[in-house]
């Protein structure tokens, strides 16, 4: 199970520099700005998780 985790945050860590770099491009574009908060909330909430089921 905490290989899954590994690789979730590993995937989700390649995603958020990929977005960030499309952002800084695209100033405008909402949308991603919010895939990406939606991601970072994601992670939070699996660390949490994580740390509370220890």
């Amino acid at each position: 199970m905490k290989k899954f985790y590994l690789h979730f945050f590993k995937k989700s860590k390649k995603k958020i520099k990929k977005i960030q770099k499309h952002i800084k491009n695209n100033t405008k574009d909402h949308s991603s700005k919010r895939g990406l908060l939606k991601i970072i909330n994601t992670n939070k909430r699996m660390d949490l998780y994580l740390k509370n089921k220890k």
